[in-house]
């Protein structure tokens, strides 16, 4: 189950004022920002490529291709404009559902 921080965080987008909540991902988790990359050539992908791949994640990379890994992360905060208790507490129940699910 993921933690939740009591300290909210405030932000500024374009003049508007964003409210985020961070959430530590379950021990044995870890989040990652990856890339895929040609072998030949480092190019990055378009969104439409990269979501081709990760939408199925039993799909092979086209050959040549591979991921790699540029960062990790172990928490995410979730920003709102409104009241973040109602807001983060419904994002924060589905992704314990998904955990508790992918646990299986």
């Amino acid at each position: 189950m993921m933690s939740i921080s009591d300290e909210d965080q405030t932000a500024y987008f374009r003049g508007r004022k964003l409210i985020g909540k961070f959430a530590r991902l379950p021990e044995r988790y870890e989040g990652a920002v990856v890339r895929i990359e040609n072998e030949g050539e480092r190019r990055k992908k378009n969104s439409s490529e990269i979501s081709s791949v990760k939408n199925d994640p039993d799909a092979e990379l086209p050959a040549g291709e591979s991921i790699h890994i540029t960062s990790t992360f172990n928490e995410i905060c979730t920003w709102t404009q409104g009241s973040i208790s109602s807001d983060f507490d419904q994002y924060a129940k589905c992704v314990d559902e998904w955990f508790s699910i992918a646990e299986r």
